[in-house]
């Protein structure tokens, strides 16, 4: 059988698409020879009408009520459809609302606090505990917050957090307690530079790093000081290329969560604080000494351009008046 034959045997009773030559009649205003054109998916409110005129729902008998219930989820009966057409008339159906996908869903700390997420049963302390109870020398874990400059880390990478400035590094880091203030303290950060430790970097770069070890036990030396030493009660496990970047100092409010790593000893703490002072707060008062010196030259200059000024004043004055009188 020819395909021309197929469809006018497949059309002889009914129009193109399977309506009938009435039907395509009372759909001839659409001007595409009878055609039903496809509504817009947006018009939900007339799926009850599309189905009952294609679908005619009749009441049932008695004998059929006892089976309506085990019927329930049985889709209607479609109508005839011709191996060559699809049929006329379009069902439609309201889409249920697609659930939420795991990614989409908000993370498990969202909207929750900082001391949610560093709660006391699993030894985070903040406020009173850290000004009384914690001395200078003590090596704290703490919440680590700066802008990220490694662009190599992707979001959704470890340690990465997006904010409304920019991508920060969020992380744990630990410090050595330095000092304490009135609503603050003061401590120095340890790194240890993705494990590199600070060899590759510049010698006054290292020179402002100390190695951080346990006596005893191997040490890997970064820079040119002597290390500080854990005290032996200290549980910590440090790592060979972890150090102390004494010239960086970070400020806590003493409501911070904090959790207690362990010390240094006491000998290590002097060593630390020696060292802070001597290249911060020397470097500072070298500067101050020399801003000092800078200005009292400055005044010194001055007060000579004024004597000189009131000096040439009277000389001009006087030449000036024994001018006129020659005249």
């Amino acid at each position: 059988m020819s395909l021309a034959y197929g469809w006018n045997k497949s059309t002889q009773n009914h129009g193109p698409g399977g309506q009938s030559y009435s039907a395509a009649i009372q759909n001839a205003s659409t001007r595409r020879d009878g055609w039903v054109p496809i509504r817009p998916s947006n018009q939900v409110g007339r799926t009850d009408e599309v189905s009952k005129a294609a679908f005619p729902i009749q009441n049932p008998s008695s004998t059929q009520a006892s089976s309506v219930s085990k019927r329930a989820n049985v889709s209607p009966p479609t109508p005839y459809q011709n191996k060559r057409h699809q049929p006329s008339t379009i069902q439609q159906s309201t889409l249920a609302p697609i659930a939420a996908t795991p990614s989409a869903m908000p993370p498990a700390y969202y909207g929750r606090t900082v001391w949610d997420q560093h709660p006391a049963s699993e030894n985070w302390v903040h406020g009173y505990v850290i000004k009384e109870e914690f001395e200078e020398g003590a090596i704290i874990l703490a919440p680590y917050l700066e802008p990220l400059y490694n662009t190599k880390i992707q979001p959704g990478e470890a340690d990465r957090a997006e904010t409304q400035i920019g991508a920060a590094c969020a992380k744990h880091r630990p410090f050595i307690l330095l000092s304490k203030c009135a609503d603050h303290f003061e401590a120095i950060p340890l790194y240890t530079y993705q494990g590199l430790g600070v060899e590759s970097k510049s010698l006054k770069v290292q020179g402002e790093h100390v190695s951080i070890a346990r006596a005893g036990y191997p040490c890997k030396k970064q820079g040119p000081h002597q290390p500080l030493y854990l005290e032996p009660v200290t549980q910590w496990k440090v790592k060979e290329t972890c150090v102390a970047h004494f010239t960086e100092v970070t400020s806590f409010s003493y409501s911070c969560p904090v959790k207690s790593l362990g010390y240094i000893n006491r000998e290590s703490y002097i060593h630390l604080a020696e060292l802070h002072l001597k290249n911060v707060h020397e470097s500072i008062g070298n500067k101050v000494a020399s801003i000092k010196g800078e200005l009292r030259a400055r005044q010194s200059l001055i007060a000579c351009s004024q004597v000189s000024r009131r000096m040439g004043a009277v000389r001009g004055a006087s030449t000036y008046g024994l001018a006129e009188v020659a005249a």
